[in-house]
């Protein structure tokens, strides 16, 4: 039974909710459009209608992750203003995430999603810092206040690129397991991520 027509918004975020779950599942590289439109419930050209190829597809995956990140952190911001209550609300939401969403780790750190694409890596790691300066921005306002100890580990300029690596390598020992197939995609036109011009260079977040 064919899904029924909804808002342009909600039906690209089901298909790259789709996507992200199949490429979990199967890996990015057998990842088709054929494949996401099935699940769906849609008939291909339907899907094309939203994303042109299946590097869009990827490139929506990697900007709907990055926008449920920031908007736990937005979350956290209105529903409490004490630092260590918005970092525990934030934990819940991180883990609720990844848990509700498992695909998430095998995606983002698979040799396929940035195969040919250095832009799309260093964009990413250049948006999780922004994310994690966010996350160090509380913890300061915590210490300013006294409710968090001033000698906390603070967030380093490379501590993304060497968290990005590690997880990168314990991603790839497991994937050698499940995938033993090489994941590779041409090279194809960089895209310009719209949260990295959102979010990177964003000033302090107001309370």
């Amino acid at each position: 039974m064919r899904a029924k027509k909804t808002e342009t918004v909600v039906r690209q975020e089901q298909i790259l909710q789709a996507a992200l779950d199949l490429a979990g599942k199967e890996g990015v590289c057998k990842l088709s459009i054929a494949g996401i439109a099935e699940r769906v419930g849609i008939v291909p050209s339907a899907l094309y209608r939203h994303f042109k190829s299946k590097d869009e597809v990827l490139d929506g995956i990697l900007e709907l992750l990055i926008k449920r990140l920031f908007d736990n952190v937005s979350y956290v911001r209105k529903q409490t203003r004490e630092p260590l209550k918005r970092l525990e609300i934030l934990l819940i939401r991180h883990v609720r995430l990844l848990s509700e969403n498992p695909s998430i780790l095998y995606v983002v750190f698979s040799d396929g999603i940035f195969s040919g694409q250095p832009e799309r890596k260093a964009g990413v790691a250049e948006i999780m810092k922004g994310y994690l300066g966010r996350i160090q921005q509380i913890i300061e306002e915590g210490i300013h206040e006294g409710s968090i100890r001033k000698d906390t580990f603070p967030m380093r300029k490379n501590h993304v690129e060497r968290r990005m690596a590690t997880a990168h390598r314990y991603d790839n020992s497991i994937r050698m397991r499940t995938f033993p197939q090489t994941e590779s995609r041409p090279s194809e036109q960089p895209r310009r991520y719209q949260y990295g011009t959102l979010h990177c260079a964003h000033p302090r977040e107001p309370d």
